[in-house]
This record gives C-alpha cells, sequence and structure tokens, in this order.
C-alpha cells in the first residue's frame, strides 16, 4: 500500500477456493483461514439465521468468527438483507448483489459481475460462471476474485 492505495492486483479467493472449486469445504472457517494464510484474500458467503450469522451459501453451516471476517481482504457476500446491518455494525467489508453490472462494498470497492470489467483500480473482476477474463488483464486492478489463482499469472507485469 502506497498513499493509501493498493500497489498491485490481489487474488481474492472466492469461497476460500485457490486451486478450482471445492464444495465440500468452501465457506468453512478452516478453509478460508487457509487462504488467508497463504496471502489471499477471500470472499465469504453469509447469512443471517435466528439472530446468528454463519458461513454459507444456500444453507447456515457454521457460526461466524467475527474477528476472522473484519480482516482488511475479507470480503462479505450478504446472502440475505438481514445480514447487512449486522455486518456492517461489525465493520466489515461487505456487500451484496444478484444480477447487478456492479456494485459498491462497504469499504469502496467496485465488485463487478462475471464479465462486467470495470478499468479502475477500486475494481474487482470475477473470474467465475465460465465468463472469460480480458486477454489483457491489468495490473492495476484492486482484485480478481475466482476458483484458481493460477489466473494471477496472466496479470501484466
Amino acid at each position: 500500500i502506497r498513499n493509501g492505495h493498493r500497489i498491485m492486483t490481489i487474488f481474492i479467493a472466492h469461497r476460500g477456493n485457490i486451486d478450482g472449486p471445492n464444495p465440500k469445504l468452501e465457506n468453512t472457517q478452516e478453509y478460508l483461514s487457509a487462504a488467508v494464510d497463504a496471502g489471499y484474500g477471500v470472499e465469504v458467503d453469509i447469512q443471517w439465521d435466528r439472530g446468528v450469522l454463519y458461513y454459507g451459501h444456500d444453507n447456515s453451516q457454521e457460526a461466524v468468527d467475527e474477528k476472522f471476517i473484519t480482516k482488511r481482504d475479507v470480503f462479505c457476500h450478504a446472502k440475505n438483507v438481514e445480514t447487512i446491518p449486522a455486518l456492517l455494525m461489525l465493520g466489515c467489508n461487505v456487500f451484496v448483489h444478484n444480477t447487478d453490472p456492479c456494485v459498491f462494498t462497504s469499504r469502496g470497492q467496485i465488485w463487478c459481475y462475471p464479465g462486467v470489467h470495470v478499468k479502475s483500480d477500486r475494481a474487482i473482476w470475477l473470474d467465475l460462471h465460465g465468463e472469460p477474463l480480458p486477454d489483457e488483464i491489468s495490473n492495476k486492478l484492486y482484485g480478481i476474485c475466482g476458483d484458481d489463482a493460477s489466473i494471477m499469472n496472466r496479470i501484466k507485469k
């Protein structure tokens, strides 16, 4: 970070994935922590269920670690509207989207939908759902979120 700005594009592990999808481990604390320990950011799906925050995309899996989800490069994808105020109150970097071309996270990043490629040092592109990334990937993006960290080998030096 220089003058408050990131100087390199980071990889954001979608649900903790760094070597391809792994549905059995996705959105689990151990898996997410392993991705962060390996030096990556993470995108995690979070739900509010009966007054508790849980990891999970379609269903509540395990209760969140509140200290973990407030880390700098943890991006909390709110899966229901009740989740949003709870995450904001904790100080998390939260966003919610379905099919919008892009949305802002609570810390000001531009979270792009797959196939949308905003050119900005605040933009996060998604390498998901079979939507190809551009042939030339700028090193001036905030990050790329996907299931396989090897995509970072395509970033322009």
